[in-house]
């Protein structure tokens, strides 16, 4: 809770008008291509391990380098020297939130890995994404 306050002093600081468009908006700008969810965690692993991004992209994922504005432009290098070369962070979403397993790791918005705990780990939605991600490669899948 407290990189989040700190994430909004932040953004309340240095957004500029024109940064203010790279805020997501709270509801989902893109249809669901599949209304799919994993049944279980098997399911949901497997689709983390082998689905390609576009498959993601379809269940309602949001590739970070894909976000709107100028804030997210100037955010990618340092993203892509933390993650490594081929690799993006991609926005669960909201729907995900039950069935992701208990301690699986994953990203805060500032790259930042922890592990994820159901009741604990903030449910805070933009855009139909929940506010952590996963880094996958993009590259050759």
């Amino acid at each position: 809770m407290v990189f989040i306050q700190a994430w909004f002093e932040y953004l309340n600081l240095h957004l500029s008008k024109e940064d203010t468009k790279s805020i997501l908006p709270f509801e989902r700008q893109k249809k669901l291509d599949f209304e799919w969810l994993p049944e279980n965690d098997e399911e949901f692993y497997m689709v983390i391990e082998n689905a390609k991004p576009e498959i993601l992209e379809a269940f309602g994922f949001i590739r970070y380098s894909s976000l709107p504005g100028e804030f997210y432009r100037q955010c990618q290098p340092a993203m892509d020297k933390l993650l490594g070369p081929g690799r993006d962070l991609f926005l669960f979403p909201v729907e995900w939130y039950g069935i992701i397993p208990r301690n699986f790791v994953v990203f805060d918005i500032a790259a930042e890995r922890f592990p994820f705990e159901h009741q604990e780990t903030l449910n805070d939605a933009r855009s139909g994404c929940l506010s952590f991600d996963i880094a996958l490669r993009v590259g050759d899948l």
